[in-house]
């Protein structure tokens, strides 16, 4: 039936890493693949979506099924053109102008034979010159497990999602919900303006961009950070502007590093060893993971291993470019599932589409 159609549709867009990186996938039916491709809530990098429609495309011709698909290099004028044949109903749904210039160069130019040739043309000057597009400019994918970062991907996301519950990397897609609290650039790098921000709003993941290596490197905070504490000077109560809360003992705090936004195979998480000296909260200062493990004052910061089992950038300091702190929650979880109940999808027994 079509809500159960649609419920199907709706839950492979909401996480479809898993989906599209499965063997199945490349025997996909081409209606249902156009299905997906068409819709503006698929949850995924629209580079990401290009790979995996070549990928997909390739297996459906027999010449050149065996070869790598994503080596264009190998590719005969002939499997050009049976290539062409086969994403050209796609190619209109792609949405090129959201992919950034390295990846358009690196990922889609090398198939330039499959693209319409006004296309590429258009593309070029939009990336290089900044001139306004020809094309139809489609609108951006939206999700609701989008996150309002310039800095991490929902690929990141996802995997820091799959590490606060302590799963692999390459788990089942993300359970949270990120919902931005600060950024740096926007509301200030200082003690005042962050705890202002992120005082009592539970557990966070704080994402910081290194100047000039382009290094992503961060910290969750599975308590969160306390908002200030009255406390009592005679029979007056006053709110301290700087109290010292101390350290917050939780051994789910973690902090990591992906290394530059697009690489994903330099990723590492430092786990704690001391669950008592996981997170610092002090209003006079912003970030403390551990003694010094992940240390940020205003935009300088320090990263020496002390309290976790990981060091997570090869230089002891660092300058923050920006910074951004997200709350955590797992209402998308409980969102989706309520959204299946009032949609009625759990049909009774007796009950057929």
């Amino acid at each position: 039936c079509k809500e159960l159609q649609e419920y199907c549709l709706e839950s492979i867009c909401d996480d479809p890493e898993p989906f599209f990186a499965s063997k199945d996938f490349l025997s996909l039916d081409k209606e249902i693949l156009l299905m997906l491709i068409t819709r503006d809530d698929l949850g995924m990098e629209e580079v990401d979506i290009w790979e995996h429609l070549i990928r997909w495309g390739c297996y459906q011709i027999s010449g050149i099924r065996q070869t790598n698909p994503l080596n264009a290099k190998n590719f005969s004028e002939i499997n050009f053109q049976d290539l062409k044949k086969t994403l050209d109903p796609f190619i209109p749904h792609v949405r090129f102008h959201n992919i950034s210039l390295n990846d358009f160069f690196s990922k889609v130019h090398p198939y330039k034979k499959v693209l319409p040739n006004s296309l590429v043309d258009d593309m070029m000057s939009f990336l290089i010159a900044g001139t306004k597009l020809k094309q139809k400019k489609l609108p951006v994918r939206v999700s609701s497990s989008i996150v309002e970062s310039k800095i991490i991907t929902r690929r990141h996301a996802t995997i820091l999602s799959n590490w606060i519950r302590r799963k692999g990397a390459k788990a089942k897609g993300n359970q949270h919900q990120f919902t931005l609290l600060y950024r740096g650039t926007r509301d200030g790098f200082d003690a005042n303006a962050f705890h202002k921000k992120v005082n009592g709003q539970g557990q966070a993941i704080v994402i910081i961009k290194v100047k000039d290596s382009g290094e992503i490197i961060g910290g969750f905070n599975a308590s969160g950070w306390c908002s200030k504490k009255i406390r009592k000077f005679g029979r007056r109560p006053y709110i301290s502007e700087y109290y010292d809360r101390g350290w917050i003992k939780n051994s789910d705090h973690f902090i990591f590093s992906f290394g530059s936004r697009d690489d994903y195979k330099t990723m590492k998480i430092g786990r704690l060893i001391d669950k008592r000296y996981g997170v610092y909260d002090y209003g006079g200062s912003m970030i403390e993971f551990g003694g010094s493990d992940l240390l940020l004052d205003g935009t300088i910061g320090t990263c020496n291993r002390n309290y976790y089992d990981q060091c997570i950038l090869d230089t002891d300091t660092f300058i923050a470019e920006e910074l951004e702190v997200f709350q955590v929650n797992k209402e998308h979880v409980k969102s989706i599932k309520k959204r299946i109940l009032n949609n009625g999808f759990f049909l009774e027994k007796n009950e057929r589409c």
